[in-house]
């Protein structure tokens, strides 16, 4: 599902070759550069020619190891690494690294129509509220719970002020996104978003979903490209406002004098959506989808009516030909859509086609995340937010071939990974290495997820990890290499 692993950036905190010991007659154990005479250096050059930084007095073998010593004899002893803890042969640097944590870029794109405002969920409580103010709690705890981790961002469709009266302003959606991504940005978004309860000219519109995701698309394709990128598009129907027949309506006037105009804006399905998901996905900006209140229903199947009340089962409908308030209906007497919502198109499909598009469709049946009260769309974000692979690392430097049993993560006192220090002694608090993806679903620590060069951390490393904001990584060497 996921097209690339983090990548991130590393500050060195110690990088030693283990060469021998620079003397002549090398033991492998000592600090290195010691000289035979007067002023060697300490780096394991010899008496001669030192010119290195070590320290070394008028003593025999008393440089103070700060050179590597690579075991060269006579005049010419370089040296390239400090010899203090013996690790072996100078193919095997002892490597010590601390990874801070880079968060992924991530987008909110929020479905601020007309119907998010008018109908209701199950807050979980016993009572009812809006769409609107259960996505508002919603993004408010996931916003809360994520910003150490992840670079948020938000865009609204339509935006703030759209018209909410019969108009083609209805369909306004900012080229920019109300909140750029940045770090430690959740305050800034639930500012800039309406309140929970908001009323008035701040609510409404219609769902301009392309228009947001193309505004927030083009933000992202415009960040590091080295930090993986994520748009998380929550909505509550199936979009209108196609771009082709908004300039039609804008051209004739966009109000009431352009009713045709601007009804075939609204009750017209935007088509274009699903290639728009799919051309972001091949520019590696992965989609999530989260549908709330979709109904499985196709407006086509004919199902016949005489009332609304015959239309119940399929909650957002109404008898067409009977409900005034109906048009452009497929077929009278039949249940459709009511007016200003597209008519001819299944949202549930159509949703499950884009999930699919975005290359993070969920399990069937749905294709998508369903969110139809407050606690599913908790769990629904909840699990999404485990899924961005916050907790997958490249190590750069990558350990050798001889290391790679003995590298250890330490992360806020926690060790895992090769649980013996460079004098043998267990570490404490420490957890082996898991053997794969199965063992990281119930175990703490980490495995390979792409052998030798990327781990995945799993359990309370992964939390630890997203709390601490950074681990340290150690690459020890084999007895005697």
């Amino acid at each position: 599902m996921m097209k690339k692993a983090l990548s991130l950036s590393l500050t060195l905190g110690l990088l030693t070759a283990c060469g021998d010991d620079g003397n002549d007659a090398s033991t492998g154990n000592e600090s290195i550069g010691s000289a035979d005479s007067v002023s060697g250096d300490g780096d394991g050059d010899s008496a001669t020619d030192g010119t290195g930084d070590g320290d070394a007095t008028e003593t025999e073998s008393n440089g103070d190891g700060d050179g590597d010593g690579d075991g060269d004899s006579g005049d010419s002893g370089d040296g390239d690494g400090d010899g203090d803890d013996g690790c072996g042969d100078e193919n095997c640097g002892c490597v010590e690294v601390t990874i801070p944590a880079i968060p992924p870029n991530v987008m909110l794109i929020l479905d601020k129509s007309g119907s998010m405002f008018s109908n209701e969920v199950d807050d979980g409580m016993g009572g009812m509220i809006t769409r609107w103010n259960s996505l508002h709690n919603v993004v408010t705890n996931v916003t809360a719970a994520n910003d150490v981790t992840l670079n948020l961002g938000a865009q609204l469709f339509p935006q703030y002020d759209a018209a909410i009266d019969f108009n083609i302003a209805a369909c306004n959606t900012l080229a920019t996104p109300e909140v750029l991504v940045d770090t430690m940005n959740g305050s800034n978004i639930i500012a800039a978003i309406p309140g929970p309860t908001a009323a008035g000219n701040m609510v409404g519109g219609a769902t301009p979903a392309y228009a947001g995701l193309d505004s927030a698309y083009n933000h992202l394709a415009s960040l590091d490209a080295e930090i993986p990128k994520y748009a998380i598009f929550i909505t509550d129907g199936a979009a209108n406002c196609r771009a082709d027949l908004v300039a039609d309506a804008v051209a004739c006037g966009g109000d009431f004098a352009c009713s045709t105009e601007v009804l075939a804006a609204w009750e017209t399905f935007d088509d274009t959506l699903v290639t728009r998901v799919g051309q972001a996905f091949s520019d590696e900006i992965t989609t999530f989808v989260v549908g709330i209140g979709i109904v499985d229903f196709d407006p086509n199947s004919g199902i016949s009516c005489t009332s609304d009340a015959d239309c119940s089962a399929f909650p957002g409908t109404a008898c067409c030909g009977v409900t005034p308030n109906l048009s452009n209906c497929p077929q009278n007497n039949t249940c459709g859509y009511p007016f200003g919502n597209p008519k001819n198109v299944n949202a549930a499909d159509e949703l499950a086609a884009i999930a699919m598009a975005g290359g993070a469709p969920n399990l069937p049946p749905t294709g998508y995340y369903d969110g139809s009260d407050q606690a599913q769309l908790q769990a629904a974000l909840d699990e999404i937010g485990g899924l961005i692979p916050t907790c997958t690392l490249t190590l750069d430097p990558a350990p050798a071939a001889n290391q790679i049993d003995r590298v250890t993560l330490t992360i806020n006192g926690a060790n895992y990974g090769f649980c013996f220090d460079t004098m043998g002694e267990p570490l404490p608090n420490c957890s082996p290495i898991l053997a794969d993806a199965a063992a990281c679903a119930t175990g703490d620590g980490f495995y390979w997820s792409v052998e030798h060069t990327e781990v995945t951390l799993c359990g309370a490393a992964c939390e630890s990890f997203k709390t601490n904001g950074e681990l340290d990584a150690a690459y020890g060497c084999p007895e005697g290499g």
